[in-house]
């Protein structure tokens, strides 16, 4: 049966290693608790009323006379399951221990006003004062410093008529304030860690942004052409391009080359340079700007071509036979990001 029993007592540590655990029975709210948690060394024969009880009727009885007088608290008359059975129920009000570190709930007083609920705060207290024994779950929370604060009594939803329902509202309000408590607690430590992570990303994604953002202001790519130097071995050399940017920081489409080629040459290379050798390479348009990024390739086929060499041996002329068109197979340069 022990394994099947929960003590309502908040304070409980929970069921022992061993199962000599003594439990009791309130006649009044039909509770069984450990006699431990709430101080019973031996187990009386004769009937058994636990605290909230005994609080419970000390207050209704103090303020019976006082109650019918009140026009707001007029008893409420609910049928049950037995139609010759009438009970007379009314507005009760809790009140609220929490601990002071955690602020978790710890207990809950009830009474028909608030008034009442102040009053069965007071007399468990008062109790706890006089008698270690009989106030020993009270004489537990006072030494762990629990408190209870005037302003948080509340008007409990319902009407009720019996100690046994406040009873079972005193627990249900205790397991689940305490679980809400524990929930939050849950969450605000998920909230943190989520927080944390938001800001990794965040910093991450600041950084890519910066980048992004460079990487767009530079205008200046590095182009590698091929070019002979003696025999068929191919040699690159690596020039500045820059490609002209819309107002979307695309690419501009058109019809014409939308990069341009810069070239650092000697007055001696420009005598030898050809007017027509960046025309000859015949420059495709790029679509977009991510297109540059990793690899892209040109090609052009200068089979047909014959290649003149200045005396530095630092610049390459053309001149395409006139008779043959040019045919464009072979690679030329490749265009990359510069880092």
């Amino acid at each position: 049966m022990a394994n099947d029993l929960h003590c309502p007592i908040p304070t409980c540590p929970g069921p022992s290693d061993t199962e000599d655990d003594n439990w009791i029975f309130c006649e009044q709210c039909t509770s069984w608790f450990h006699s431990k948690c709430v101080g019973v060394v031996v187990i009386p024969e004769e009937e058994w009323i636990c605290l909230v009880c005994i609080s419970l009727n000390s207050t209704s009885s103090q303020l019976s006379s006082t109650a019918n007088d009140d026009p707001t608290n007029h008893p409420v008359q609910a049928e049950t399951s037995n139609p010759t059975r009438i009970i007379s129920s009314k507005k009760i009000y809790g009140y609220i221990w929490r601990d002071p570190a955690s602020f978790e709930v710890v207990d809950v007083y009830f009474g028909l006003h608030e008034e009442d609920s102040k009053e069965a705060a007071k007399l468990k207290w008062q109790q706890t004062l006089r008698s270690a024994k009989k106030g020993c779950t009270d004489m537990k929370m006072f030494r762990a410093g629990y408190f209870f604060d005037h302003e948080e009594a509340f008007e409990v939803p319902g009407m009720v008529g019996t100690s046994k329902w406040v009873a079972g509202q005193l627990k249900w309000l205790t397991r689940n304030e305490t679980g809400f408590e524990k929930k939050i607690e849950n969450l605000t430590a998920e909230n943190s860690t989520l927080t944390a992570e938001n800001s990794k990303l965040s910093l991450r994604l600041k950084g890519l942004k910066r980048k992004r953002k460079d990487s767009r202001k530079v205008n200046r790519l590095l182009l590698v052409e091929r070019r002979r130097k003696g025999g068929n071995t191919d040699v690159p050399s690596f020039i500045p391009v820059t490609f002209n940017l819309g107002a979307d920081d695309n690419l501009v489409q058109g019809s014409l080359p939308n990069f341009d080629i810069f070239r650092d040459q000697s007055a001696d290379d420009d005598e030898s340079s050809s007017d027509d050798d960046d025309e000859a390479l015949q420059y495709a348009r790029v679509l977009k700007v991510s297109d540059l990024i990793n690899v892209v390739t040109r090609v052009l086929d200068r089979s047909d071509t014959e290649t003149v060499t200045s005396r530095k041996g630092d610049n390459i002329t053309q001149e395409t036979d006139e008779n043959k068109q040019t045919e464009f197979s072979g690679k030329v340069f490749v265009v990359k990001l510069g880092d």
